[in-house]
């Protein structure tokens, strides 16, 4: 992507046809690991160069909580240290990709982030992103939020989303900043921040124009209407 420096190694695996990546990604995102854990995100780096990145919240839909995006930061951080990784594969374990922010664990909730956007309007921009007002520390854990995805932007190899499932809101973003999405045809998807009265976060504004053209993204972001 333009997003991206253009003087990145370009693996075998992206030069293929287009069905024989679908097949080799679908393949990739449903080997089993070498140990079952509890960790929210999973590493496997393969004697191919291929670093497997899998969201590992099956049970609440691959959702983003605080510890899931501490992992994954940490992970991209090691994949970028790593000169043997050629190409990286982000996934998810279960039924969906990622389904967002989970805002029932009560770390950011869809109040709490409502809450902020109003009393932006009351606050300068420099007193909210500083702290210096009530709006600035849940300002500062929707940055936090976005922050650990978008740095798959930084990962100097191409990135691929191997969409095993649903991929909705902050889900989505993260497939957007991704080089290359692979998408499950019996899947939804969808940046459906205006049916939570949020404005679109990781991104999404910026990239997925870019990806679709201006008016399919529009319908998109203010319908807030999930497609297969």
């Amino acid at each position: 992507t333009g997003a991206r420096s253009c003087s990145r190694m370009v693996p075998e695996c992206v030069t293929t046809p287009w069905l024989r990546l679908a097949r080799t990604v679908a393949h990739l995102s449903t080997l089993p690991l070498a140990e079952q854990t509890s960790d929210p995100v999973l590493l496997d780096i393969r004697s191919n160069g291929v670093a497997v990145l899998t969201l590992n919240r099956p049970d609440n839909r691959n959702s983003m909580t605080a510890e899931l995006l501490d992992g994954f930061r940490r992970n991209v951080d090691f994949i970028q240290a790593d000169p043997s990784v050629r190409c990286v594969v982000i996934t998810g374990r279960g039924s969906s990709f990622c389904a967002g922010a989970d805002f029932r664990s009560g770390e950011l909730s869809g109040s709490c982030v409502m809450s902020c956007q109003v009393d932006r309007n009351r606050v300068s921009s420099n007193q909210c992103m500083t702290g210096q007002s009530s709006a600035g520390g849940i300002w500062e854990k929707m940055l936090g939020m976005y922050q650990p995805f978008l740095k798959v932007l930084e990962i100097q190899v191409p990135v691929i989303a191997a969409m095993n499932g649903h991929a909705v809101g902050g889900g989505l973003g993260l497939a957007l900043v991704c080089d290359i999405r692979v998408a499950n045809q019996g899947a939804k998807y969808g940046a459906n921040f205006s049916r939570l009265g949020l404005h679109p976060g990781m991104a999404t504004t910026y990239i997925l124009p870019r990806l679709v053209g201006m008016p399919k993204a529009m319908e998109l972001i203010f319908t807030g209407d999930l497609v297969s």
